[in-house]
């Protein structure tokens, strides 16, 4: 490009400076023809003067002395008499026979006459007191190209080679700007297509792109399949780590889902926590193996500010044609199945008809769980934990339960979701302590001295005024810290690590009981066992509905049950269905049970009544 701009600009310049030389030499030339004329005239009116009153030999004399001091060498001359005959002559002889006949008869005094590549110019004058007549002649070049470079040659090269000189600056100059401003130019165009971040594509350019592949005609057997992708937990990193930790981990999720896809698949972020993945020219078989795989690659560690994360995916899988003929509402079922993935729980989750109302029933649930959890609409149950060698109910789980008016009771999972992703969580944990505190005091006023056991979000661990709140309610309700037990998850752990233990330490130490739920089924169970200031461990009930029926689940109960009286620590089995289950817990030397053998959850007024039986 800056060897275009030299060369243009090189040209341009001289052929202005020529068209401008030229018109500066041609107007210069006109005046200098006139000024000569001029000269010519007033020369001829001097020699004639001069002349005056001579005859024809006396005016040879003079002009022939004039001549001799070469006064005249400028002009060409000649003088006739009355007759026209030439009586001196400085004409040169190709000259002089054609004009000493033709100028004598021209009826002009000052003229001129074209001779080749000259102009003569003529005054005649009479000698006064004379029969003498005077003609002068000057010699002048004709103005053209060449007598232009002939006459202006060394000044057009002095200036060429300014120009060249200036031209290589400036093409240098507007060439670096050029490249700057393409280069400004590209890096718009690129930012428009791509995501800062991770430098993937982004909504906008995979619509495009979208709409690229579904253009080209398709084999049999053959489809396009479009994935969205919904990380997990990626906002609780933020919130608690700040977003750089939270760049850092979408870079390497990128990284990840790069790894896992063809070459000629497309790759996007579309929001902050949400990837795509066109698969082109697929089976469906091929797209439920890729899933697969993305799942796997994301639910690997990963390391942050020395901190591990284990991060999850919904998926959510729209087809072309079969869901979509265009990317824009192929990108939107592929939305809307990921967002039923995230409702029911599943990692994965294909697109039907149904999801569009489910989107809208989920928008709706959320305004009606803030609206009930302000009018106190949420109820308490309670499901009871029994020890296994006495058959004594000994301990109660408070569970929030949610009937709405139009879809009846929402599963626990999924608005205990909705609270969590909309800051309802902590508001909804206040009103459950509450009242299982409350209910505590009822019990212990009749004289049954049970515990009462409450479940933990993750980000109930982060909430810095959580101890505080319980002491208070301790205090209000008069109930022993040690009947209290709070129940947390693994992944409760994987959230700002240092201020979860932090927050478990000070429960601790106000004299609750701590226990870790759904035991072994995380990465890091024994890890907890020896960080946490435990006091009970609930083996997840998918290890004790088989244990009857697979001897490996047996075995792994047996050692879980194991390890954690060697701590110290009471063990909880849940999940227990029947009375084949619970007598294999009880040999395996399982403290207490808990399960629909027992008693399903109930509202406090049928406890009561249950507990009276």
């Amino acid at each position: 490009m800056g060897r275009k701009l030299f060369l243009g600009f090189i040209g341009i310049s001289l052929l202005g400076i020529t068209l401008f030389g030229y018109i500066t030499y041609q107007t210069a030339h006109q005046t200098r023809i006139e000024e000569l004329t001029k000269s010519t005239v007033d020369n001829a009116a001097q020699l004639a003067t001069i002349l005056g009153g001579s005859d024809p030999d006396k005016a040879r004399e003079l002009l022939q002395n004039l001549q001799s001091r070469q006064q005249v060498l400028a002009y060409n001359l000649f003088i006739v008499d009355r007759q026209q005959a030439v009586i001196f002559n400085t004409l040169p002889k190709e000259m002089a026979a054609g004009l000493t006949r033709s100028l004598p008869n021209s009826s002009d005094n000052t003229g001129r006459t074209e001779l080749g590549n000259l102009y003569l110019l003529w005054s005649r004058q009479s000698v006064p007191d004379s029969e003498l007549t005077l003609y002068i002649l000057r010699q002048v070049q004709k103005s053209g190209f060449i007598p232009f470079l002939k006459s202006a040659g060394i000044p057009l090269a002095i200036a060429s080679l300014i120009l060249l000189w200036l031209a290589f600056w400036c093409a240098m100059i507007l060439g670096s700007l050029y490249q700057r401003l393409d280069q400004q130019r590209r890096e718009l165009e690129y930012q428009t297509l791509h995501d800062s971040l991770t430098g993937l594509l982004n909504r906008t350019s995979l619509v495009d792109q979208t709409e690229l592949r579904l253009q080209r005609p398709l084999s049999e057997g053959e489809c396009i399949a479009l994935l969205i992708i919904d990380i997990k937990r990626l906002k609780e990193i933020n919130d608690t780590l700040g977003h750089y930790a939270g760049d850092a981990l979408l870079r390497l999720i990128a990284e990840r889902l790069h790894d896992v896809i063809r070459e000629n698949d497309i790759l996007a972020r579309i929001v902050s926590n949400e990837f795509a993945i066109l698969l082109d020219g697929v089976s469906e078989e091929s797209v439920l193996a890729a899933t697969t795989r993305i799942q796997e690659a994301l639910s690997e560690g990963y390391e942050i500010e020395g901190h591990k994360f284990y991060l999850g995916a919904s998926i959510g899988v729209a087809f072309y044609p079969e869901h979509a003929l265009d990317a824009i509402n192929l990108i939107r079922h592929g939305e809307m199945a990921m967002y039923a993935a995230k409702r029911i729980g599943t990692d994965i989750t294909i697109y039907d008809e149904t999801h569009k109302t489910s989107t809208l029933e989920q928008l709706k649930l959320v305004s009606d769980l803030r609206t009930d959890l302000e009018n106190k609409n949420i109820k308490l149950y309670f499901q009871p934990k029994v020890n296994l060698e006495s058959g004594q109910t000994v301990s109660l789980e408070a569970l929030a339960r949610w009937e709405h008016p139009d879809h009846g009771y929402i599963a626990t999972s999924r608005f205990i979701h909705i609270a969590e992703n909309t800051g309802l969580i902590n508001q909804l944990t206040y009103w459950v302590m509450e009242q299982a505190l409350k209910r505590s005091r009822q019990l212990q006023d009749q004289g049954k001295s049970l515990n009462i056991a409450i479940n933990l979000s993750m980000w109930n661990l982060q909430d810095l005024e959580l101890v505080d709140y319980l002491q208070s309610l301790i205090d209000k309700y008069r109930v022993e810290p040690s009947r209290i037990t709070l129940e947390i998850t693994e992944t409760a752990m994987m959230v700002n690590h240092k201020r979860a233990l932090h927050t478990l330490h000070r429960l601790h130490e106000l004299g609750v009981i701590l226990s870790i739920d759904d035991f072994g089924t995380g990465y890091s169970s024994m890890t907890y066992l020896k960080q946490l200031p435990l006091g009970e461990v609930k083996i997840d009930k998918s290890f004790i509905k088989s244990i009857h029926q697979k001897p490996s689940d047996s075995s792994m109960v047996r050692a879980i049950i194991d390890l954690a009286h060697n701590l110290g620590l009471t063990v909880v089995g849940e999940g227990v269905e029947n009375r084949q289950i619970a007598e294999i817990l009880r040999e395996l030397g399982c403290d207490q049970g808990q399960g629909s053998y027992y008693a399903d959850a109930m509202p406090f007024d049928e406890l009561l009544g249950w507990l009276e039986n």
